[in-house]
Formats: C-alpha cells, structure tokens, sequence
C-alpha cells in the first residue's frame, strides 16, 4: 500500500512538471505508463491467484477448473480496461502528454466507465462455459454471453464513430477535401459491421 501511495504521489508531481518547456520530458510519458500499468494491478493479480488456484484442482473439479478458466481472461480484459480509464482520465496521459481533445476523452471515458459493468461478465461467461464439458452450458450461456458482447461492441462503435458526434467528427471537419474524410458514413458502416456479423454467426449457432 504504501508503494502505491508513492506512486500516485509521483504521478501528480509529474503532471506539474508536463506541458513546460523547462521541465518536460518525453520519458516521463514512459513513466507514468508504466506507473499506471502498476497501480491497476492488485485486483486483477487477486483474480489471477484465485484462478491460478483453482486450475490445481482434480479434474473431477471440472467446473471450478471452468470457473478459473473465466477467471482468468477476466481478469486479463479488466487489467485492460482499467489501465485505459486511468489513460484516459483528468490531468492523464491522453490529455497531458499526447494533447487529446476534453471531448474526446470524455467520450471514450464514459462509454468505458459503464460497459465495464457488462463486459467483464460476459467474458467470465464465455471462457467459462467454452471450458466447461457440459455442452449445454456453452451452447446456451456461452451463446449468451457472446451475444451481449457483440451488441456492446455495436453500440460502442456507434458511440464513438458516429458522424457529426464521434470522436473523428473534428478531423473530418477540418479535412473535407480528402476523399477518405467524405466516406465517413461508410467508415461508420465498416466500424459496426464487423460485431454485427459476430452477432449473426452466434444467433446461428456457430
């Protein structure tokens, strides 16, 4: 805890000290990445442990090996999306070193703030099923939860992607004249077709 609380606290000192010409530096970037990478780390190491554990179990244990299983790779998308919010919040790396616009971290931000909460499961639901021996668990949760999955993606791309309020809209707008700016309802089509087709080959069973 107290390596943790050192740091945050180095963190902020290094958020003085962006955006100066005195005092900033390049690898402070790698720095507060790292130190970020770092600080999102105890809760997913937690499941990890907790998964690790069950994997040593008898193979008679079939479901809670299936349950570690899940565990696991969600622990992987949480480490993830954690270490993005932290990426992406206040006085953060996206808007201090790399100059990302407010709006458009606040975008993202806030579309990752609530599709954690139905994510994550839906991962654990995945990998826990496709691992279990029972088919019906897979053919039926699995299924499930790939297809609220895919739906999130949907709706994220629509979010983030959509023209006139995305996050490209301000690049559009000051690049009218490239040809690839004008196909930004097709850039839209191409961006939510790809979970749509997810979705359709799980309603079918695939």
């Amino acid at each position: 805890m107290a390596r943790l609380f050192y740091i945050r606290k180095t963190v902020c000192a290094i958020r003085e000290k962006v955006g100066k010409p005195y005092t900033d530096k390049i690898y402070y970037t790698f720095k507060v990445l790292l130190f970020n990478f770092i600080l999102v780390l105890p809760v997913p190491l937690l499941l990890f442990y907790i998964s690790w554990q069950l994997s040593l179990l008898a193979f008679h244990h079939d479901f809670s090996r299936a349950i570690g299983v899940g565990l696991h790779h969600a622990a992987i998308v949480l480490m993830i999306l954690q270490f993005f919010k932290r990426f992406l919040e206040d006085q953060g790396i996206a808007e201090l070193h790399f100059r990302w616009q407010k709006k458009t971290i606040c975008l993202v931000r806030n579309q990752l703030n609530w599709m954690q909460f139905v994510i994550i499961p839906c991962i654990f639901i995945m990998y826990m099923t496709s691992a279990n021996n029972v088919a019906e668990h897979s053919n039926s949760l699995g299924r499930l939860g790939l297809i609220i999955f895919t739906t999130l993606l949907f709706v994220l791309a629509i979010r983030l992607f959509q023209p006139g309020k995305g996050i490209l809209n301000d690049y559009f707008i000051k690049n009218t004249t490239l040809w690839w700016a004008r196909l930004r309802y097709f850039w839209l089509i191409v961006f939510i077709s790809i979970p749509v087709i997810i979705f359709g080959f799980a309603i079918m069973g695939y």
